[in-house]
């Protein structure tokens, strides 16, 4: 995350053959946004918008969860 643009990017260069879900609350359990990743392994969030605090990333595919935590500062 850098924190004088807002944006977080997320790369991957394994990803899997089915499509990813990505969704991403705040902690109160909100969802702010969900995109569908098919091939492109490059991400730009743009979190500038949302006030500090903690956040949640989802990713899901094949049956499976992935949950990451971050701080806003």
């Amino acid at each position: 995350y850098n924190s004088k643009s807002g944006l977080m990017i997320l790369q991957s260069s394994d990803l899997p053959d089915d499509p990813i879900q990505l969704m991403l609350s705040n902690s109160l359990g909100q969802f702010l946004y969900a995109t569908t990743l098919f091939t492109n392994p490059l991400l730009n969030l743009d979190l500038k918008d949302y006030p500090q605090g903690i956040y949640f990333l989802y990713f899901r595919y094949h049956n499976q969860q992935r949950i990451f935590k971050f701080l806003k500062p």
